[in-house]
């Protein structure tokens, strides 16, 4: 994932979530004062793009599609709660 591409809000989230362990949705509004429908398109666009980075790894790692499902990505601390 290029960071540098992101939107802020979308780095706001990792920077939380990079101090604090977790990210909920009541803690990004209180932060953001943005919307929760905004946000859940932040979660949703970081969490595909997590996805996408750990596929690609595992494509260049000669892995194949069941060896991906075995190492799925740890994406409990994006929780949108």
């Amino acid at each position: 994932m290029i960071l540098s591409s992101l939107p802020g809000l979308s780095l706001q989230i990792l920077d939380h979530a990079k101090q604090h362990g977790r990210v909920t949705m009541a803690d990004m509004i209180k932060m953001t004062g943005v919307s929760r429908n905004t946000l859940k398109e932040h979660f949703r666009t970081l969490l595909e793009e997590i996805i996408w980075c750990s596929a690609a790894k595992a494509v260049a790692a000669g892995m194949n599609c069941c060896d991906m499902e075995e190492e799925q990505p740890n994406t409990a601390s994006l929780s949108s709660r």
